[in-house]
Formats: structure tokens, sequence, C-alpha cells
């Protein structure tokens, strides 16, 4: 039958997990590669790196104003000065807050021990 090759005959010892990834390599290569770089591809945009930023530039009003004298009626007037800050959206603060209440986040950046998550 043309499908007698697919299927291990009982006369064939089975293969070890070594034999195995030797026989496969270069699929698997290729899987744990795309996989990679997906999870890179993943992060920059995540993290706003291939997107420009979690924040946007934006011009907002500064902090200090000055007074400027007006030449014709003698009277200070307020001037407005705006400066481009980059501004991060509240949304996102709001979120990285979170993230960084997580126990995974806490043990991930060392500051706390993983046998203390189980613990407390």
């Amino acid at each position: 039958s043309p499908h007698s090759s697919l299927t291990p005959s009982a006369s064939s010892p089975p293969k070890s997990l070594y034999h195995w990834i030797h026989a496969e390599r270069e699929g698997l290569v290729w899987v744990l590669g795309c996989a990679f770089l997906g999870a890179l591809l993943g992060f920059g945009v995540g993290c706003g790196w291939f997107t420009g930023g979690s924040g946007t530039y934006q011009m907002v009003l500064a902090t200090t104003t000055t007074t400027t004298t007006s030449s014709r009626s003698g009277a200070t007037d307020a001037a407005r000065k705006y400066e481009r800050e980059y501004v991060v959206t509240e949304w996102r603060v709001a979120l990285a807050e979170r993230i960084r209440k997580t126990a995974l986040y806490e043990v991930g950046t060392f500051r706390r021990m993983p046998w203390d998550v189980f613990v407390s």
C-alpha cells in the first residue's frame, strides 16, 4: 500500500527524542526562529518602539507665564507660551501601574523572590 511507509511497522524500534530532534532539526529551527521573531515584533509594537512610542508630542501650555507690557495702553498682559512636550496617555499610565503590581512582573524584575509569591 502507498501509505505503508508512513506508518511505523511493528519490527522497527521507536526513535528516541534525540534522534527525532536530529532528524527534524531544520523544521524545528524554522518554527522556533519564527516564534522568536514574532515575540520580538510583538514586544516592540507593545512597547511602542515600532509605533512611535507610548505617547505623542503635543503643544502644551508652559508652566511659567511671562508678563508683557502693552506700549499703547500701559497694561500688563500674561502672554501664553506653549512648549512641545512628550505626553503619555492616561490609560497607558494606568495599564503600566497595573502591570507593575503583578507578581509575575515583580519576580521578573527581581523585586520579589519566586518563593515569596507562594508564601504570601
